[in-house]
This record gives C-alpha cells, sequence and structure tokens, in this order.
C-alpha cells in the first residue's frame, strides 16, 4: 500500500538489513506552487523505528562528512514520519537502477564471473570511493558485493556506512567485538580486533576476485562453521588463492590486497595507480575462464590463449620471437630454482643440464622449420603445450582453490 507524505511516497519493498528496510521512494508534485523539494523522482528510502534508528543517524552524520565523490552513493538527509501509530526516521539516498554488484556476478554468464574490462571500470570506481573515505579519515568496515551498488552509467558507487568508523581510534579496553562480513575481514581484523583502513583493501581485493571468478574469496564448504573460517583466516598465514588464468595484472593487483601484513598492505591511493586499473581499456579477448566439470577444458584453453596472442598473428618470425622469449624466461626460472647446497660441481652440473635443455629444444625447433615454418613451428608448441597442460591441469586445485 502506498502512504503519501509530503513530497514523497513510499512504495515496494527493495531491500532489507538488519534492523532497516529499504523501499523505493517517489516524489510527488506539491500542491502549493511556492513549495519546493530537492528531492528525485527516485530514491532509495532506508527506514527503520525510531526506537532503532540510531545506526541511520550514525549514517546520515557520516554521508554528510563524505559529500563530493561520485563513487559514493549520494545521500539526501533524513526524515521522521508517522505511520500507523509509530516514529519512523527515514534516510533518503540515491537509487540505484542496476541493482548491487552481488547480483550483478550472481547474473553473469554460465556464472563464471566478470569480463576482465567490467572488473577494472568497477574496481577503479571502487579505489576512487575508498581513497575518499579513508582521506575523510573514516574506514568503512564492511566492503562486499552486496554494498557496492550500479547506478546509471553502469558505475560502481559505494554504500551502507551502518558500520564505518573514523580510523586511528582507540577502542575501549577490554572490548572485542567483530563488525562486518567474516569471508571479508582482513586477518588483523579476526586476529586483534583492527579496523583500520588496511582492512578495507582487504576486502577489495577479495571483492574483485569474486568478480573475476564468480566464487567466495575462501572456497569453504557450505556447512563449513564460522570459528573454522574465522580461525583459517587468522592463524593459517594464507591468502585467498588466484587462479592463474586470471592476467597478470590482475593477479599483482590481488597480491597487493593480500600482503597480511597491514603494514606493508597497499593502500587506496597507491592502488589507483596500478597498471590493473590504471589503463582502463578495452581488452582484445577475456581470459578462459575455467570449468572443472570438463577435464581437458584448462588445457585446450591455455593452448588457444598461447596459440592468439597479437605478437603470433603477425607474421612467422614474430611467433619465434614470442616462444625464444618464453623459453628464455622458463630456462631463467629453472636456473632460480638451482639449489645451493652441494657445492660448486653438483651446482655446474645442474646448470649445464638446463642449458642442455635449452640448446635441444632450441635445435628441435630449428628442425621442425621447413619450408613452412610457421606451421610446423605452430605444431611442435601446440604439441608441447598441451602435454605441459594436461601434466599440470590440477596445479591450481588446493583444500580452498577453485
Amino acid at each position: 500500500m502506498e502512504i503519501e507524505r509530503g513530497f514523497w511516497r513510499r512504495e515496494k519493498v527493495i531491500g532489507r538489513g538488519g534492523q532497516a528496510s529499504v523501499f523505493l521512494g517517489r516524489t510527488i508534485k506539491p500542491t502549493d506552487a511556492n513549495s519546493q523539494s530537492n528531492l528525485p523522482p527516485l530514491m532509495a528510502v532506508k527506514s527503520a523505528d525510531v526506537s532503532l534508528c540510531c545506526p541511520l543517524l550514525k549514517e546520515n552524520e557520516i554521508f554528510s562528512k563524505l559529500e563530493g565523490c561520485e563513487s559514493i552513493i549520494k545521500c539526501y538527509g533524513g526524515k521522521l514520519t508517522y505511520e500507523n501509530s509509530q516514529m519512523i526516521f527515514n534516510l533518503f539516498l540515491e537509487f540505484a537502477p542496476n541493482g548491487s554488484l552481488a547480483n550483478r556476478i550472481k547474473n553473469s554468464a554460465n556464472g563464471v564471473g566478470l569480463p576482465e574490462n567490467e572488473v577494472k571500470q568497477y574496481t577503479q570506481s571502487i579505489l576512487q570511493g575508498l581513497k575518499h573515505i579513508h582521506g575523510r579519515g573514516f574506514v568503512h568496515r564492511d566492503i562486499k558485493p552486496h554494498n557496492i551498488l550500479i547506478c546509471e552509467n553502469n558505475v560502481a558507487k559505494i554504500a551502507d556506512f551502518g558500520l564505518s568508523k573514523m580510523a586511528n581510534k582507540q577502542r575501549k579496553k577490554d572490548m572485542f567485538r567483530l563488525k562486518g562480513t567474516p569471508v571479508y575481514m582482513a586477518p588483523e581484523t579476526v586476529a586483534y580486533g583492527e579496523y583500520e583502513p588496511g582492512c578495507d583493501v582487504w576486502a577489495l581485493g577479495c571483492v574483485v576476485l569474486e568478480m573475476l571468478t564468480g566464487k567466495s574469496a575462501w572456497n569453504f564448504a557450505p556447512k563449513t562453521e564460522l570459528k573454522d573460517l574465522l580461525r583459517w583466516i587468522a592463524c593459517s598465514g594464507k591468502s585467498p588463492t588466484i587462479p592463474g588464468w586470471v592476467s597478470k595484472e590482475a593477479q599483482s593487483f590481488m597480491e597487493k590486497c593480500f600482503i597480511r601484513d597491514p603494514k606493508l598492505r597497499w593502500s587506496a591511493d597507491m592502488l589507483l595507480s596500478h597498471p590493473f586499473v590504471r589503463a582502463n581499456t578495452e581488452i582484445e579477448y577475456d581470459l578462459p575462464r575455467p570449468n572443472f566439470l570438463r577435464s581437458d577444458y584448462r588445457a585446450k584453453h591455455i593452448i588457444r590463449q598461447k596459440l592468439t596472442g597479437e605478437e603470433m598473428k603477425r607474421r612467422p618470425d614474430g611467433l619465434q620471437r614470442y616462444f625464444c622469449i618464453r623459453r628464455f624466461a622458463e630456462a631463467s626460472q629453472s636456473i632460480k630454482a638451482i639449489p645451493l647446497s652441494g657445492g660448486k660441481r653438483k651446482r655446474t652440473s645442474i646448470g649445464n643440464e638446463v642449458d642442455q635443455k635449452v640448446t635441444d629444444s632450441n635445435s628441435l625447433c630449428i628442425s621442425t622449420t621447413t619450408t613452412d615454418g610457421s606451421y610446423n613451428l605452430r605444431r611442435y608448441w601446440y604439441n608441447r603445450r598441451f602435454a605441459e597442460a594436461v601434466s599440470n591441469q590440477s596445479e591450481d586445485i588446493i583444500p580452498f582453490g577453485f
């Protein structure tokens, strides 16, 4: 039932959370020609009983201190109304017609995550919002896909500041309470109850990983108890597993977010200069998503990724140069792995084996290059990469991997 309240009326419920409900609000034309309203035609109205409205009052105050950022949901103020013998406090917020980021991930194609160029766009917008929040001296404390709303022009904006607090604020002695969603909590939050800007950055890394994979950052079994999840986050010494099929820039970005030491973890301002979001341009082809329902899926698509690079499309010598560089990188990694123990003779022997492996690879590569060099070279490396991919197809499958 629609209830008119002055310049606006309450319509259907569009969300619930905690002790408040979120309604769709629509402004109406005032009967008095001299009356004016600063409310938009459509808005989200967050309402709670006046006896339970302290979080909304706090959120309204925080919004007033965070004005001026396009990556944060706009707030149009609050108002008390008297409805059905109840006093209700209403907080007027910007309406997001495209819903939350959680719905966008859930409705993604085949449930395997979002395209990387779309993830870059959302990540850049969230980082700009976090930079503004941290710059004003606040910590959000509940960054997750449900609290990221997709507004007009596909812009991601941060919402729900009910759990936010001032940074560098000393907590009361013997006062240890966890605030937020456990799966997005940073290790220092779970272990010591610390809530500083770094915990928002850790949560952002979890959100980016979820956008790319379509799965939670910590891939626990559905019936895992909360205490086991918290114990793993705080005491395991590990970070969420980053799948190998994402781009190197995305891997590097999430690694900076998942540094367990909050003093070494990158800030939102530093992450804005990271190549993953700095060059926010369309990419030619999206990286393949793994599907372990088919055992050969990963192997075939890794080969397809290697054989469709722009460098290999140009000419045969570009193809040869691409693989020459790759062989050099593989040999360098092998040399780095040579143990330092065992004496000079043993290390020299292992180094010679590595050099011989590279030499044999080069000679075989040359021998396969006959009249149609590009075809034979491609065929040789296709077979080699297929064998390597099949032998390593379970390298990402660990107890909490994807």
